[in-house]
């Protein structure tokens, strides 16, 4: 069965390949439309919002500051995470600044052989989040009205990923220290670190534009259409189908849908396939996502029952005042700065050079 399926495989790609080629071709206005979307949104989102974090993180880790700014969190690092009390701020960094950073952060490390590969694969599976900026403006204001969801949801998430680093550290023991390895640094430590990071971005910003040249053939050929009317979804049901693949439509959900606040939960915990593709690309095969993408599976219910939990505990306190109509969170208007970031960046590459 195996061997047939090696043999068919170059074919059922041809066709496939074939198929997609025409469909971009026949939907070309559609995809040109989609794809001007999706530069707009890394001008003015993506590069903006992840550009200074992963600079910052990479200058943290390149000059080794990460050891010194865990010292005070020996308790909890230790005793709670299990976790080396150098690696306790890669953790804080995965869960806030942003789906991707993590992991990138991970492969830099394993680069730079400041952590081995299976220390790497062990903690890509809890330092993995939307961050608290995405979740409390896309999700919490924009479709709910009310800040304070996105917040639920961000703790939520947050916890779910202590209980993972709370099960793995103890199965798998990480025995990682480098906290006497020496302070180090300099002006290359900067200019590599913001080369560093314009070049992840790049990456990022290609597979963003390259899913929403795929999304945008999707609904032009009217798939998520035929699947609700042959299988009777709901408008906010397409919507969570179409943030599976691409997470930023979840802000398309309309009515403040509390009652798919866990489900919403678990799909922002997840991030998306598109977000799936950015994470193999910063990764660069520094370690294997094996163990990554497992977890998935387990954290999505996880997320689903702490998320559960907490909207029934939180519920009467901080969602009554929601509104029912979604918010502009984001205008598409100036991308000027973001050309100038990209310019300073080509500039320190040349000088790097």
């Amino acid at each position: 069965m195996i061997l047939k399926w090696e043999k068919a495989k170059p074919y059922i790609l041809s066709v496939a390949a074939l198929c997609c080629c025409i469909a971009l071709i026949i939907n070309a206005k559609a995809v040109s439309e989609g794809v001007i979307a999706s530069i707009f949104r890394c001008f003015n989102i993506i590069i903006p919002s992840l550009f200074a974090f992963m600079a910052v993180s990479g200058i943290i880790i390149k000059s080794r500051l990460y050891c010194y700014i865990s010292k005070p969190f020996h308790i909890i690092s230790r005793y709670l995470l299990k976790l080396p009390d150098n690696l306790f701020f890669i953790f804080v960094l995965g869960n806030v600044c942003g789906y991707p950073i993590g992991i990138k952060l991970l492969s830099q490390m394993v680069k730079e052989e400041k952590i081995t590969a299976r220390t790497a694969e062990i903690m890509s599976c809890y330092c993995y989040a939307g961050g608290p900026a995405f979740l409390s403006g896309a999700v919490g204001l924009a479709v709910f009205g009310n800040k304070n969801v996105g917040l639920i949801i961000f703790v939520s998430i947050l916890i779910s990923n202590v209980i993972m680093a709370v099960i793995l550290n103890r199965i798998y023991k990480i025995n990682d220290d480098n906290t006497q390895s020496s302070f180090n640094f300099s002006s290359d430590i900067i200019i590599d670190s913001a080369v560093d990071a314009g070049k992840s971005l790049f990456t990022m910003c290609i597979l963003i534009v390259l899913f929403s040249a795929v999304m945008s053939v999707m609904e032009s050929c009217n798939v998520f259409e035929f699947a609700a009317d042959r299988f009777h979804i709901s408008s906010n049901g397409i919507v969570l189908i179409k943030s599976f693949f691409e997470i930023s439509s979840i802000a398309q959900l309309y009515g403040a849908p509390y009652r798919l606040l866990p489900l919403i939960t678990s799909l922002c915990g997840f991030g998306g396939l598109c977000v799936m593709l950015q994470v193999t690309a910063v990764n660069s095969h520094a370690f294997s996502l094996k163990k990554f993408f497992l977890s998935r599976v387990l954290l999505f219910a996880i997320q689903y029952a702490v998320s559960f939990a907490m909207f029934k505990l939180y519920a009467p306190r901080y969602i009554s005042a929601s509104s029912q109509s979604a918010q502009v969170i984001v205008d598409f208007n100036n991308f000027v700065p973001s050309v100038c970031l990209i310019m300073m960046l080509f500039m320190l590459a040349l000088r790097k050079k």
